[in-house]
């Protein structure tokens, strides 16, 4: 009785140290560290950011140390409407142990909380958003490749390029814990990280990642909402994703449990890739992490995707994906118990072996479950250089097929048995009591509420007008955003709308004229007050809002030759004023200069060896345009035979700007070259004022 006294006066005597422990306040300074357990004064501190990541704006050290933000708001850069330019480090927490952060808000930073080698760390009710998100070049009608993301090495923190709200490196038995983060790149990456635990939180509309992890095992996933982090679709016309993901887990990541989170509208729901060790040596992988209980539905991709590793996948919803899970490579895989309902395939399998699918339900699927393995393994591959990776040994028991067009489509695949009795099984996701639940709280269904500006994906709380479906003279628009009215201001380019004002959530009919090159519907709102894309609370009283378009008519004579090793480009033993006297191995004529190749442009050209030459003129009004090229590999381009830009060299899809005064008949000249591989070209320009959206 004596010991438990003490140890009861000693747990009070602590209680009420941490209870107090946040008397003291300060006011933040740039520059400051924070060493002891502080109460900071509410309020906005417009801070700055510094363009390295090595000089925070505020540090926090030490250990048993509590700060609370008291909701202060930590500002980097205050220009909201130009994430792409934000940088720099708001804060970084380090060389500490047990230290909470609470209440905080910081916004305008490359990353707003950086921490690295703090154990036993908190986070909580804080909110990481409107930090650091690129401006996309994907439009409506087609994707730019620059866009796509690559997560695949981060041994030197490669990923701080792609900025975050959250950043955790090497931080074990973590809480990170009702926190939000909306309208960045990405919300939360962790790094190193094991033994912790990340759930209730609400991490939204960022066109990146949701959770981003590299190198972290024995961690609990639960709880979280993760919808809507997405790029890369556009509805009807493509669904790529490129890359992002609601959660993302890369590189030697084991016994991690994600569950009880919604993570749909997302690129891929899950994306599980076993990482470049596996890839070069064959060993190791992403493996006996549980999938469970989880709602990754309405992916443009993979609700699920797992490669190269084993895992256990249960009880998940998968809705209308293009696949329900892809697994490929993946091998002892346990997939039972899920939900799949009109996807194009339910689950497919390449080169998967030793794996199990039973007890699942097939609704209204093109294909149910899909087996096969290619020809030819890639000679890089470490991966199936080591290992057998021939499609093999699977059980398939007791799967439910209902109005699925085709429940299998197995090939090239031995030992398949669909009668062996597979034994019931029950996984062991934990409950925890204070758990949200995070399925269903954004109340958005079907891919078609995806919709990607070029900030990233809308959230719908804000007044838009979106075209979702045009000809060639007739335009559709949702209007869209909170409760309101709308009505119709100065018009161009448009010869007849079908309606002058209405209420919020209807649809709109215009169509256009021949007359203009510039189309723009204005409009005003009232109703609601609401958060713009970038944070900026609006009263909801007559505010614009618009659509506008560039749409310049364009006729492109397009020319492919192919060269030799002798004349590649790079050389200089080649001229190209000679070369396109010839006649091209292929031409065509185009509106719309988007060309991306995994082979050949046509007829007998070399797929890894040619030349593009492209041209066209055409008259513009006086004015400031800025053009825009993504190209893979070199590019040069031309107006009236003048370079204005020189990228010739062998590079991975990037776009090239520049910004020329206009006016009257100009020629446009680009030449591009492949120099082998994959290979890209896509020309965009639009006037300087306007959004070309």
């Amino acid at each position: 009785m004596k010991i438990q006294y003490v140890l009861t006066l000693i747990g009070g005597i602590y209680g009420f140290f941490l209870a107090n422990a946040c008397s003291y306040q300060v006011t933040l300074e740039r520059g400051m560290v924070i060493n002891r357990s502080v109460s900071v004064r509410p309020g906005t501190y417009v801070l700055g950011a510094s363009d390295s990541m090595s000089s925070p704006v505020l540090t926090i050290e030490g250990n048993d140390i509590v700060v609370d933000f008291n909701g202060a708001e930590v500002i980097g850069d205050d220009r909201r409407t130009r994430q792409d330019l934000f940088e720099g480090l708001g804060i970084v927490v380090q060389e500490g142990s047990n230290i909470t952060i609470r209440n905080l808000s910081i916004r305008g930073f490359k990353v707003g909380l950086l921490a690295k080698d703090v154990d036993h760390l908190v986070i909580e009710n804080s909110d990481f958003s409107y930090n650091y998100r690129p401006r996309l070049k994907s439009i409506r009608e087609r994707e730019d490749l620059s866009d796509w993301l690559s997560y695949h090495n981060n041994e030197s923190d490669e990923w701080f390029r792609y900025g975050a709200g959250l950043y955790l490196k090497d931080c074990d038995f973590a809480v990170v814990r009702s926190n939000t983060a909306s309208q960045n790149q990405n919300a939360l990456l962790m790094v190193g990280c094991d033994s912790s635990m990340v759930y209730n939180n609400v991490f939204t509309f960022n066109s990146g990642l949701g959770i981003g992890m590299y190198r972290c095992s024995d961690n609990k996933i639960m709880h979280n909402c993760l919808d809507f982090n997405v790029r890369g679709y556009s509805h009807g016309i493509y669904q790529r994703g490129q890359d992002s993901a609601g959660l993302l887990v890369y590189e030697q990541c084991m016994r991690n449990e994600f569950s009880h989170n919604s993570a749909t509208h997302s690129g891929d729901g899950f994306f599980l890739w076993a990482g470049q060790h596996t890839m070069d040596t064959g060993e190791g992988g992403c493996n006996d992490n549980l999938i469970a209980y989880n709602d990754f539905s309405y992916a443009p991709t993979n609700g699920i995707e797992v490669t190269f590793s084993a895992n256990i996948i249960h009880h998940n919803k998968l809705e209308e994906c293009r696949y329900g899970i892809w697994a490929g490579y993946s091998h002892h895989t346990d997939i039972r118990y899920n939900d799949f309902s009109n996807n194009e395939f339910g689950v497919a399998f390449e080169h998967g072996n030793n794996n199990t699918i039973a007890f699942n339900m097939f609704n209204g699927d093109e294909t149910g479950i899909k087996l096969w393995e290619r020809e030819q393994q890639p000679a890089d591959w470490g991966f199936s250089q080591k290992r057998d990776v021939s499609s093999r040994n699977y059980h398939l028991y007791r799967n439910e097929f209902v109005d699925v067009k085709r429940p299998f489509d197995i090939e090239s695949t031995a030992e398949v048995d669909s009668t062996r009795e597979v034994p019931e099984m029950t996984v062991s996701a934990t409950q925890l009591d204070d758990g949200m639940d995070a399925k269903g709280l954004m109340q958005q269904t079907g891919r078609d509420k995806i919709m990607v500006n070029e900030w990233g994906p809308y959230n719908f709380e804000y007044p838009l007008l979106w075209l979702y479906e045009k000809d060639s003279m007739r335009h559709h628009f949702r209007i869209l955003g909170p409760r309101g009215t709308w009505s119709l201001g100065e018009v161009t380019g448009f010869q007849d709308i079908d309606k002058k004002s209405g209420n919020m959530n209807e649809i709109l009919t215009a169509i256009r004229s021949d007359e203009s090159d510039l189309l723009r519907i204005e409009m005003l709102f009232s109703g609601k007050d609401f958060q713009d894309q970038f944070g900026r609370l609006i009263k909801g009283n007559n505010v614009p809002f618009s659509f506008t378009r560039y749409d310049k008519k364009m006729t492109w004579q397009v020319g492919w030759y192919s060269y030799d090793e002798a004349h590649h480009p790079l050389s200089g033993n080649i001229s190209y004023e000679r070369l396109f006297t010839e006649k091209p191995h292929w031409r065509k004529e185009v509106n719309d200069l988007a060309f991306t190749w995994w082979r050949s442009p046509g007829g007998q050209v070399d797929p890894d060896r040619f030349i593009t030459l492209a041209k066209t003129s055409s008259n513009f009004e006086k004015g400031k345009y800025e053009i825009e090229i993504t190209s893979d590999d070199g590019l040069r381009f031309y107006i009236d035979d003048n370079l204005m830009i020189d990228h010739w060299d062998i590079h991975v899809p990037e776009t090239d700007k520049v910004t020329v005064d206009l006016d009257g008949n100009h020629e446009f000249r680009v030449v591009h070259f492949e120099g082998g591989g994959f290979a890209t070209l896509s020309f965009n320009i639009r006037k300087v004022s306007f959004a070309d959206r």
